[in-house]
């Protein structure tokens, strides 16, 4: 599943940061039942590449689910993000949660592990 958004215009920068904080959560929280039928690897382990949308930059997201950004092979920081926070909940992490910072164009989310530090996996999986 790919769920679609429009931004462009419809709220402030922080509000853009906030709205996609909640969102990845949910996301990845939601996604945890789905766990035992989807099978996995690890998201450092599962060959999954950074790579940018190509509407980067229009004010339209696309949100895709751990299976789908393992079955095409890449993602953008929400993607990856999604992933590794879904990953993280499914391992009873349930404090970690998504860092998304406004940039003055656009967000950069990244995950806040439950010991506080925050890790990149755009940044580790090759953006």
């Amino acid at each position: 599943m790919i769920i679609s958004t429009e931004l462009r215009g419809a709220l402030s920068g922080g509000l853009v940061a906030h709205f996609a904080k909640c969102t990845i959560e949910g996301l990845a929280r939601g996604c945890v039942p789905l766990a035992p039928s989807w099978q996995l690897p690890p998201l450092y382990q599962s060959g999954i590449q950074f790579r940018q949308e190509p509407g980067h930059g229009t004010g339209f997201e696309d949100w895709a689910l751990p299976n789908v950004t393992f079955q095409r092979g890449w993602g953008d920081c929400d993607d990856l993000v999604i992933f590794r926070l879904w990953e993280l909940y499914c391992a009873g992490h349930v404090k970690a949660a998504c860092n998304a910072e406004w940039l003055g164009n656009g967000v950069h989310v990244r995950v806040r592990l439950p010991n506080g530090k925050l890790e990149d996996p755009s940044i580790l999986l090759g953006a």
